[in-house]
Parts: structure tokens; C-alpha cells; sequence
């Protein structure tokens, strides 16, 4: 295991028995496996969720650090089995993922490529890289996103020559024939 999984698991089991041990009446050291139930288990995953306002993300952290106490216990305690197997059937909570952006609006593509410096080499390279990318929210056909995109080039080693209608072809010098 990595480090941090060790330490999440650490911390992870430091809040659950500090929170059975206020949960019990009883201090940490005096806490049994049998205070480790279900129930138990199930009322300090909404505590992290409602009073500590942890993330699904960092709720699941704990419950996998409860699950490995929970196999850990099974193994030397085989009288509490059925109460730990409890503990261990509680799922992992699926949260609310979201939404991928699946396209750029025209307004936001011109907002863009307005902030790209392209005075520089790599600015050229940047602008010519997103302009071909975004060529259908654009309207603009390959071989005229091509012409476009190169147009404003200073570098005299490279040019833009058409290869047919719907391609271009870039012709470094000194070096074979690349298309788009």
C-alpha cells in the first residue's frame, strides 16, 4: 500500500473510534469489537457527511478503511463474524458525477482563440492546434480552417500547401511531406 492510503486509513480510523467512543458513553480505550457494528458504522458515514461535510470521495475513503479493520478483526475474533460481516456488506456510495461539457459554444471557441499569443512560435502552433480541433462548431471546412490557421505564420520553414479539397498538407523544410 502507499503511504497515503496508510494515512488515510490511520486517519480514517481515529475519527470512526473517536466518534463510537462518543457514541458508547465510553472512552477509546475502553471500546470492544463488539461496539463495532453496523448500525455504528452507518450513523458515522452520515456524521462525515453531515457534520464534518466530507465529499462521497472521502466518505468511501473511510468506509474501505473500515472494511479493512473490519476483514483485520474477522480474522482474530471469529465469535463477532456475523456482526463484522455487517460491517463489511455496507456499499460504497455512488455520487452525483458531473456532467461533461460536450461542446464549446461559438462565442466560447472565439474567447479562446482571442487568448492565444501568436507572436511566439508555440502561440502559432497553439492557435493552428485548436482552430483544426474545433473546425464543426467553427463552420469551417478543413482545407479553409487550414488556410486560416496558417495564414498569419511568420516562420519562413513552413508552409501550408493544399493537398486536395479536403486536406493540407504542412511542408517543413528540409524534411517529408506531413498532412492533416
Amino acid at each position: 500500500m502507499s503511504r497515503h492510503t496508510i494515512q488515510s486509513y490511520r486517519d480514517g480510523l481515529v475519527l470512526f473510534l473517536q466518534f463510537a467512543a462518543t457514541d458508547c458513553g465510553r472512552a477509546i480505550e475502553s471500546l470492544e469489537v463488539a461496539d463495532i457494528t453496523a448500525d455504528r458504522v452507518g450513523r458515522f458515514l452520515a456524521f462525515l457527511e453531515t457534520a464534518r461535510q466530507n465529499s462521497i470521495t472521502t466518505r468511501n475513503a473511510r468506509l474501505a478503511a473500515l472494511h479493512t479493520f473490519a476483514r483485520f478483526l474477522v480474522a482474530g475474533n471469529p465469535d463477532h463474524m456475523a456482526a463484522l460481516q455487517q460491517v463489511l456488506g455496507i456499499p460504497f456510495k455512488r455520487g452525483a458525477r458531473a456532467a461533461p461539457i460536450e461542446y464549446l459554444e461559438k462565442a466560447e471557441i472565439e474567447v479562446l482563440l482571442a487568448g492565444i499569443d501568436r507572436s511566439t512560435l508555440s502561440g502559432q502552433r497553439d492557435y493552428a492546434m485548436f482552430s483544426l480541433m474545433l473546425i464543426p462548431a467553427r463552420g469551417f471546412r478543413k482545407y479553409s480552417t487550414c488556410e486560416y490557421a496558417m495564414s498569419g505564420s511568420r516562420h519562413p520553414s513552413r508552409s501550408a500547401l493544399p493537398a486536395n479539397a479536403t486536406r493540407c498538407a504542412f511542408v517543413p523544410s528540409g524534411r517529408g511531406r506531413r498532412s492533416c
